[in-house]
C-alpha cells in the first residue's frame, strides 16, 4: 500500500534571548554664545530617538540620541527663564549569549530619568537613565504534513494547531 502526503513549509519565529538593562548616558552641553549664561536648571525633559538596531554574534548594538529640552534661569538682571534644545548621541552594546547576526531584534528604549547639573555659566552636565528591553528572535523554516492521501484501512488522527508566523519586518 502506497501512502501519499502533501507537505507545506512554515516559517516559525522563536524567541532566542530576552534582556532588560538600565544604561546611563552622560554628556556635557555648551550654551551657545547667543544665549545668556545659566544660573540654575529649572526643568529637563527629553525623548529617545533610535537610529540603528543591529544584531552581532554574541551581542546587540543600539545607536541613537536623546533630544533634550532644558529650561533654565538666565544670569540677567531680569532673571529670565530660557530654554535650550540639544542632542546627546549614544552607542550601547549589550552582551547576549546564543545570538547570531542573522536574527531579528525588537528593542524598546524608554527614558527613565534625565538630570541637568550646572558646571559653570556656559556648561551643563546632562545625565540620562535609559531602560532597554530587548527581544531577539530567529526564523526557522519547518516542513509539515498538510494532507495524507490513499487512506483505505488506516486510521488517521488529526489535530489542529494555531501558530503565529512572522509575515514581514
Amino acid at each position: 500500500m502506497n501512502i501519499e502526503t502533501q507537505k507545506n513549509n512554515l516559517c516559525i519565529n522563536q524567541i532566542v534571548g530576552q534582556k532588560t538593562e538600565n544604561i546611563i548616558i552622560e554628556g556635557d552641553v555648551i550654551i551657545p554664545d547667543i544665549k545668556p549664561d545659566i544660573l540654575n536648571a529649572i526643568n529637563t525633559n527629553g525623548t529617545v530617538c533610535i537610529y540603528k538596531k543591529e544584531v552581532l554574534d554574541g551581542k546587540i548594538r543600539i545607536d541613537g540620541c536623546i533630544n533634550c529640552n532644558i529650561m533654565y534661569l538666565a544670569d540677567t538682571e531680569e532673571n529670565q527663564v530660557r530654554s535650550l534644545n540639544t542632542n546627546i548621541d549614544f552607542t550601547q552594546t549589550i552582551d547576549l549569549d546564543k545570538v547570531k547576526s542573522d536574527m531579528n531584534l525588537d528593542a524598546d528604549v524608554t527614558l527613565k530619568g534625565l538630570e541637568a547639573h550646572v558646571l559653570n555659566g556656559r556648561k551643563i552636565h546632562v545625565k540620562a537613565i535609559l531602560d532597554v528591553d530587548a527581544k531577539i528572535s530567529s526564523n526557522e523554516n519547518v516542513e509539515y504534513v498538510k494532507e495524507i492521501n490513499n487512506l483505505k484501512d488506516i486510521q488517521c488522527l488529526n489535530r489542529e494547531f494555531q501558530i503565529s508566523s512572522l509575515v514581514g519586518k
